[in-house]
Parts: structure tokens; sequence; C-alpha cells
């Protein structure tokens, strides 16, 4: 006697089914297992940070939480900047603690410019802030900087310098460092805009609005460092990809 068989319909129909039954079955677990990974939303296996006091205060501002699933490396120098090392020194400092686990998602976020604003020597000339000689040696830096940071294995995000309110001229270099910045990262690397979530229309600001209507005090009294809470707020925005 010949064993009767389904029809091919029939058979489509039915293994569809089977499917759709395992993937209700399994959803939810995968849904659960995802849920309570603790390390979701750290998006870096390692972190360096790399800067100034300043870029060193957003380090201090990473919550437990991502500290306990992020290896962070701190390659931050108080009064550091890039006249005081040269590029070729910065990028060699972040290539000596690179993982060699290219499995790895490793990031490097950068800081530095506050402390850029002082002469620099240049064949035996001194070069003054804000003078059209210092600008073009200023930039020469700054691309060899960004060329060695977009060779990198890793990647590189370029933290914009937050906006002060020192005297006018100090100010008045702040913002023209920054403009460099911005310039010589375009094409190299990921520049993160910082001032639009901590400045408004007329500028700086020493407060910022919580969502239940307080204020928090967000800078330093020098007005240019940031509080416990600022600092707090600039790392969890840009660990958030904002």
């Amino acid at each position: 006697m010949q064993k009767q068989s389904l029809p091919h319909h029939d058979l489509l129909s039915w293994v569809r089914a089977l499917a759709c039954v395992l993937l209700m079955l399994l959803s939810p677990l995968h849904a659960k297992a995802e849920t309570n990974d603790p390390c979701a939303t750290s998006p870096y296996d390692h972190l360096i940070m790399v800067g100034d006091s300043l870029a060193q205060g957003i380090l201090s501002g990473i919550g437990p939480d991502h500290r306990r699933c992020m290896k962070i490396i701190d390659l931050t120098q108080v009064s550091d900047g890039l006249l005081n090392t040269s590029p070729e020194e910065w990028v060699k400092r972040i290539l000596g603690v690179l993982p060699r686990d290219h499995t790895k998602r490793a990031a490097v976020y950068m800081l530095i410019g506050t402390n850029d604003i002082i002469a620099m020597r240049k064949n035996r000339k001194i070069l003054r802030p804000g003078s059209d000689e210092w600008d073009d040696a200023y930039r020469e830096k700054l691309t060899r900087l960004m060329d060695g940071l977009g060779k990198l294995p890793a990647e590189v995000h370029w933290i914009e310098l937050p906006i002060t309110d020192r005297d006018r001229k100090t100010t008045m270099m702040h913002n023209r460092v920054r403009a460099m910045q911005e310039e010589a990262a375009r094409g190299h690397i990921r520049y993160r805009h910082l001032n639009n979530h901590i400045a408004d229309l007329d500028g700086f600001r020493f407060y910022l609005a919580r969502e239940d209507g307080t204020k928090m005090r967000l800078r330093y009294k020098d007005r240019i460092h940031f509080t416990r809470h600022g600092y707090e707020f600039l790392a969890t925005t840009l660990l958030q990809g904002n």
C-alpha cells in the first residue's frame, strides 16, 4: 500500500504555521535577554578619553553603570593642548592604548583647545594669538593631527570646545580656535557639537533647566570649567549619541 503525501500547498502551509509558532515562542526569550543586558546602553567596549582638564572633567562624569561595562582609559592631562604636545605625540599616545582585539568596539573622545591661546614660536619668530601667522600655524598643526586621528583603527570623536565667558580677548580666541577645529575635523573624524546643549541664543549660561522646572548649576565660577552635575550632563549627552 502506498503512503499518502500531503499536497504541496498543504505542506507549505504546515511549515509556515510551524515557523510562526516557533517564532512566537522564542521572541519573549530574546526580548527578555535584551532587557536583562546591563550593558545595553553602553555604546563601546573601550573608551579612550584624550585631552585637557575639560576632557578630564567629562571623564569624571561617566556614571558607574557605564564604568562597569566599558574599559575606560584616561589620556587626559591638566593644561595640555596642541601647543604643548605635538600632533604626532597625541596620535602616538592613543595608538599605544588601543585594544589589539579589533572585534572590540573602541572609541576615542578628544577635547583640547582651552589652553591653546598662547604665543608659539616658528622659525625663530614669535607668533601672537590673533595674528594671521598664528592662525596659519595652528591650522597646520590641526591638519596634521586630524590626518593622524583619521587613520586610527577606532571611532574618533572630536568634542566641540565649550563656549566660555572670560574677558573679551580670551573669549574671542576660544571662538576662533573652535571654528578652526571644526573646519579641520570635517571629512576626517566625527565632530560632536556640545554648545547647542549648554548655551542659548544669548550665548554662555550658568544654569540648565531640568525637565521638572528646577535649575541645575552647569558651569563653574571661572566660566570655563563645569560643575560635577555639568560634567555628568556632558558625559551622558555624549554617550547617548546626542
